[in-house]
C-alpha cells in the first residue's frame, strides 16, 4: 500500500475524536449549567468521571491485547464506535428535565467509548509495519487531522450563534458524522498488522514491567509533562491575554491562528524527526515552546503582524509531542514484540492516552487553584500586581521550564530504540 493512502486511512478516525474533544473541555460544562443543572453537581460529575476514565484505560489496553490478534484493532474500532456515538448524542441532546443522573450516565458512555475508540486507533498504529520514520509520517497525518477536528467545532459558532444552545446541532453531526465515516475509512483502507507476536497474552501486571523500563518511564513522563505545559497554556490563554487588555475578538483570532499554527507543524516535526532522530527533534521543538513563550511575554501583546507571528510559530511548536512521542511509542512496541514475542501495542497505547489525560488534568487543575489564591478574579477590570505576576507564571514560565525539563528527558534516548 502507498505510504499516502496508509497515512490517509490511519488519519481519518482522528478527525471525530478529536473534534470531541474540545466540547468536552470547554463547551458542555457551560451548556449544562445552562440547562439549570448546578455547577456543583456538574463540577463533581466531571471530576468522578475523568478519575474512572484513566483508570479504566488500562484495563482497555489488556482487553485489546487479550482479543484475536490480526483483528483486534479493528474489532475494538468497530465496538467502540456505536458507544461514542450513542455518549455523544446524549450529551448533546439531553431531556428537557436533564439532570446531573444524566449528565453521569452520558459522561461514562462517551468517556469509555472515547477510551477504547482511542487506545484502538493509536494501537493499530503502533502496530502497523512501517519503519521509524515512516512512522513519524503516520503520526504526522494523524496529528494534522486531529487539529483539524478541533478547529471545525471552533469554527462552527462563528457562522451559526455564539449560543452553545443554537450551536449544538451542527457541532454534534459533524462529530456523529466524522466519527462514524472515519471508522469506516480506517477499516476499509488500513491493512491489518503483519508483525505479530507468539500469540502470548499480555497479563494485568505486566502494566507495571512495561513503566518500569526506562525507555518507557521517560517517554511517559515527558507526555505528562508536555500535556502539563500546552494544556496549561491553552487554559490561560484567554486569561493572559484579556489581562493585556486585549478585546474577546481579537484574542479568538489569535487562538484560532495558534491552532492553525499547529496543522503544518504535525508536518514539520515528522520531516526532522526523519532527518536528525526523533528525540533530537523534540528536544529542538521543547525548547522553541520555550523561548516563543519567552518572547511572547517580553514583547508587548497588541494586534498586529508580530503577535501574530509569533503565535503562529508558537503553535507549531504544539504538535511536537503528539508525533514524536507517539511515533517513539510505537518503536518500544516493535522491541517489546521482538524481545519477547508479545504485542502490547494496545497497553502501550493505553498507558500513553493514561499519562496524557493526567497531564491535561494536573496542569490547568494547580493553575486554578495558584491564580484563586494569588487573588485573580477572571473579567474583572483590573487586577492586583500580585495575581497579575501568578498569572504570568503559571501561563508563560511554568510551561517553558517544563518544556526545558522535558528536552533534558528525552535527549537520552536520542539513539533508536533497539
Amino acid at each position: 500500500m502507498k505510504g499516502g493512502l496508509l497515512r490517509a486511512g490511519f488519519a481519518a478516525p482522528a478527525i471525530g475524536l478529536a473534534g470531541l474533544s474540545l466540547p468536552l473541555l470547554t463547551y458542555l460544562p457551560s451548556f449544562y449549567a445552562g440547562l439549570g443543572v448546578p455547577l456543583a453537581s456538574i463540577g463533581a460529575v466531571f471530576l468522578l468521571v475523568r478519575i474512572l476514565d484513566m483508570a479504566v484505560d488500562p484495563l482497555i489496553g489488556v482487553a485489546v491485547d487479550r482479543t484475536g490478534a490480526l483483528q483486534r484493532h479493528r474489532t475494538w474500532l468497530l465496538l467502540a464506535t456505536p458507544a461514542l456515538m450513542a455518549g455523544t448524542a446524549m450529551l448533546f441532546f439531553p431531556p428537557a428535565n436533564v439532570g446531573a443522573s444524566w449528565l453521569l450516565a452520558a459522561l461514562l458512555l462517551t468517556y469509555v467509548g472515547y477510551s477504547a475508540y482511542g487506545i484502538a486507533h493509536l494501537g493499530w498504529g503502533c502496530a502497523l509495519a512501517e519503519d521509524r520514520d515512516g512512522r513519524n509520517w503516520l503520526f504526522g497525518w494523524a496529528q494534522a487531522a486531529h487539529v483539524a477536528g478541533v478547529l471545525i467545532p471552533a469554527i462552527i459558532p462563528l457562522f451559526v450563534a455564539t449560543d452553545p444552545a443554537r450551536a449544538a446541532t451542527p457541532t454534534s453531526l459533524f462529530i456523529l458524522i466524522a466519527l462514524l465515516a472515519g471508522v469506516v475509512v480506517a477499516c476499509l483502507i488500513l491493512p491489518l498488522p503483519t508483525k505479530q507476536g507468539s500469540g502470548q497474552r499480555a497479563r494485568l501486571r505486566d502494566v507495571m514491567a512495561l513503566v518500569a523500563q526506562p525507555s518507557m518511564l521517560r517517554l511517559l513522563a515527558v507526555d505528562m509533562l508536555t500535556g502539563m505545559a500546552v494544556f496549561t497554556c491553552g487554559t490561560l490563554f484567554f486569561l493572559y491575554f484579556g489581562a493585556r487588555a486585549l478585546e474577546g475578538k481579537t484574542a479568538a483570532m489569535l487562538f484560532l491562528l495558534t491552532n492553525l499554527g499547529s496543522l503544518p507543524g504535525a508536518l514539520l516535526w515528522a520531516w526532522l524527526g526523519g532527518r536528525i532522530g526523533k528525540a533530537p527533534a523534540a528536544g529542538v521543538a521543547f525548547v522553541a515552546f520555550a523561548l516563543l513563550l519567552a518572547l511572547i511575554a517580553l514583547l508587548p501583546a497588541a494586534p498586529g503582524v508580530r503577535t501574530a507571528t509569533l503565535l503562529l510559530l508558537f503553535g507549531a511548536t504544539l504538535c511536537a509531542g503528539p508525533v514524536l512521542i507517539r511515533s517513539m511509542l510505537a518503536d518500544v512496541a516493535e522491541v517489546e514484540r521482538q524481545a519477547h514475542g508479545v504485542d502490547q501495542s494496545g497497553l502501550i497505547a493505553a498507558l500513553f492516552l493514561s499519562s496524557n489525560k493526567l497531564g491535561m488534568a494536573i496542569g490547568p487543575g494547580i493553575a486554578f487553584m495558584l491564580l484563586d489564591r494569588a487573588g485573580f478574579v477572571p473579567g474583572a477590570p483590573t487586577q492586583a500586581p500580585a495575581a497579575l505576576a501568578m498569572l504570568d507564571m503559571l501561563a508563560i514560565w511554568a510551561p517553558a521550564s517544563i518544556a526545558l525539563l522535558s528536552t533534558a528527558l528525552i535527549l537520552p534516548l536520542r539513539r533508536p530504540l533497539s
